[in-house]
């Protein structure tokens, strides 16, 4: 009721106003503000957007991105030793090492593959060196460490 005596001050007549009637303008007031900074934001948050083709249908949230309009970062990796076509290749931020290799062309036979984490998730500017198969025995071993204590 604050603002029915101010009003009363300023106008320096008597106004006479229902509880009911005051809070209804404020609430008004309030909801058309509310609806009007809602529509100048121009965020309206997650929409769903259904997407039918042929017999298919997607449902997505949010605002419909085409693919082209998503860029993936690229990264840069050297590809070198038991790799068919040793290069700098270019990947997507994320992949894996086995993705490097592919686009180096592959692994030759003489790759040590089992000692390599095929999923490990490369990072910007590596040199990535593929090691060749070691075909020594340990008898080979134990022979060289007989000839050099001699």
């Amino acid at each position: 009721m604050e603002v029915v005596h101010m009003l009363k001050e300023i106008l320096n007549h008597e106004i006479t106003v229902k509880r009911g009637v005051l809070i209804s303008l404020i609430a008004a007031l309030v909801l058309s503000m509310s609806v009007t900074g809602y529509l100048l934001m121009g965020d309206y948050g997650e929409n769903v957007i259904i997407k039918k083709s042929n017999d298919d249908v997607e449902i997505s949230f949010g605002k419909e991105v085409e693919e082209e309009e998503i860029e993936t970062e690229k990264i840069k990796v050297y590809v070198v030793g038991e790799v068919k076509n040793p290069s700098v290749v270019t990947i997507e931020k994320g992949q894996i090492i086995e993705d490097a290799v592919l686009l180096a062309g592959g692994f030759t036979e003489n790759a040590d593959v089992e000692n390599i984490n095929l999923a490990y998730v490369l990072t910007e500017n590596v040199m990535l060196q593929i090691r060749p198969k070691k075909d020594i025995s340990e008898k080979d071993i134990s022979e060289k460490d007989i000839s050099e204590k001699d």
